[in-house]
């Protein structure tokens, strides 16, 4: 049960720290765009975010599993990771999709174009979680911190606790089709190759 409250956390986190950090950013970001109109923004943007999201999700995990052995804490920090790089990639195709859907208005195709960078987003979370289990210091700043401490605040109802477990189940199934279909396409790849 701690595994599929862990897995389903991870997954809340993720969702619902990137839908804060956009609604901070859109205004700042819509004049941004409206001024300069140009795509290197998108791409500040996407680190800013990617760091801010990785950053505490990787302070809930080192949290998770402090004062427990190596192994434990190393075999949370892949999952974690894991993870969060499927619903990383659940969100970002779902907004390439919603924006390969919409009119085709300048700014939508800027910030269709801007998808090309979501690829170089999974290393950047990458490093920073490589970065924040050697050194795990550098996730110990106020914002991983307040938004888990929000999240906290926020399962504390138990309707949203419940929103929020059944949310993580619902991931937590798409993170099992996503590993299914991983698995058969690395068995075919291998079998194809002989």
């Amino acid at each position: 049960m701690s595994v599929f409250y862990f897995i389903s956390t991870i997954c809340t986190l993720t969702l619902l720290v990137g839908a804060i950090i956009k609604l901070i950013i859109t205004i700042p970001y819509a004049i941004i765009m409206a001024t300069y109109e140009n795509i290197k923004v998108l791409l500040f943007v996407k680190i800013i975010s990617t760091i801010v999201v990785s950053s505490t999700i990787v302070f809930y995990v080192i949290s998770y599993t402090s004062g427990n052995p190596f192994i434990f804490s190393f075999l949370h920090y892949i999952l974690g990771y894991y993870s969060f790089m499927v619903m990383f990639t659940l969100v970002t195709e779902t907004e390439k999709e919603t924006l390969q859907d919409e009119q085709k208005s300048y700014p939508d195709r800027i910030m269709l174009s801007a998808t090309s960078y979501d690829k170089y987003m999974i290393i950047v979370s990458l490093g920073v979680f490589i970065l924040a289990i050697l050194f795990p210091v550098l996730s110990h700043y106020y914002i991983p911190f307040l938004f888990c401490k929000f999240y906290t605040w926020l399962i504390s109802y138990k309707v949203i606790s419940w929103i929020t477990y059944f949310i993580g189940g619902l991931a937590i199934l798409y993170i099992l089709k996503y590993t299914i279909v991983l698995i058969i396409f690395l068995i075919g790849s291998l079998i194809h190759r002989r």
